[in-house]
């Protein structure tokens, strides 16, 4: 989170955890306007055009499918999937 709000022009406008208390956390630690503890309702708002994904790596491929079905731009950890069955 550092880098993103430090280092690139990307103006960071949500959190999503699948803790909504988690959420609020590191939303008001890092001064980010909302925190969600559902993705769908994050993916859902149309001002957003890009997502951050760093979730375990067993979510990786659900999570990064989840939002680029959304119509949303993906920059994911790696690996993106963790066999050939989840190939894209």
């Amino acid at each position: 989170m550092h880098s993103l709000k430090t280092y690139s022009r990307q103006q960071v406008v949500a959190v999503v955890s699948r803790s909504q208390a988690k959420a609020d956390r590191v939303a008001a630690e890092w001064g980010i306007p909302q925190a969600y503890g559902q993705v769908e309702e994050m993916l859902a708002r149309p001002d957003i055009d890009a997502v951050y994904i760093a979730t375990p790596h067993n979510h990786h491929f659900p999570d990064g499918m989840q939002a680029l079905k959304a119509g949303k731009h993906v920059l994911i950890e790696k690996p993106f999937a963790l066999n050939l069955g989840e190939r894209a």
